[in-house]
């Protein structure tokens, strides 16, 4: 498995957050401490944040990193956690769920459910933010046709948009709701493409709503406490 830094807050059930494509875990800073009734880990992908590069061998595709993520899962005892994860880390967490790895998902503004003149957009704008080799390695990756298809039967999952996004427009969640029915789909006021920073509180309303929705007391993984690790 490849290496991971990663932080773990808190004790209750298993909640795993994933960042967006330019970014690292450090995107959650606001909505963790909001999150105290769970065993919160936070991870930095391969290659983003303080996470090393993967092999170059290592193909950068969508269900190599879900196997990796069932690794991590393994390694780091978090059985089948609740997922919340935003852009990238969004479309992750939904194939996650479709692969049985996750109990419920929070997608922010996933990836994936864009038209063809959409995601060059986005391409374009990410293109500017940063050139690592995993950055550069995820776009190329992402110019697979379909992302996502099928629906995610069974796992309570909640689409949240914020309402000003620039990059990933609000209307494509309602391709996203069209894919996934039984999805709750929920417009953030005020909100750009990262409403973490801009409103924590109302991410982790969402997210432990999501999280209550499955009914569960079931295992978790032991108990974390803060810092950080590889």
């Amino acid at each position: 498995m490849v290496p991971v830094a990663y932080e773990r807050h808190g004790d209750g059930e298993p909640l795993v957050l994933l960042h967006g494509a330019a970014d690292d875990r450090r995107a959650w800073d606001g909505v963790v401490p909001l999150l105290g009734a769970h065993d919160t880990v936070v991870v930095d992908l391969p290659g983003f944040g303080d996470s090393p590069e993967p092999d170059p061998a290592v193909p950068r595709d969508l269900e190599t990193t879900v196997a990796w993520m069932g690794a991590l899962f393994t390694a780091l005892a978090v059985e089948r956690p609740h997922v919340a994860g935003h852009s990238l880390g969004g479309l992750i967490a939904l194939r996650l769920a479709q692969a049985g790895l996750a109990r419920s998902v929070t997608a922010l503004a996933p990836a994936g459910f864009w038209t063809v003149a959409e995601r060059r957009y986005a391409y374009a704008v990410l293109a500017l933010t940063g050139q690592s080799a995993s950055l550069r390695g995820t776009l190329r990756a992402g110019r697979t046709p379909v992302l996502f298809r099928g629906d995610v039967p069974g796992v309570p999952v909640a689409i949240a948009w914020g309402a000003r996004d620039p990059l990933l427009p609000r209307w494509q969640a309602a391709r996203a709701k069209a894919m996934i029915p039984g999805a709750k789909v929920v417009i953030l006021p005020g909100c750009g493409h990262v409403p973490m920073s801009r409103a924590p509180h109302l991410v982790a309303c969402v997210l432990l709503s999501t999280a209550c929705a499955t009914g569960s007391t079931g295992g978790t993984g032991p108990t974390g406490t803060p810092g950080s690790g590889r």
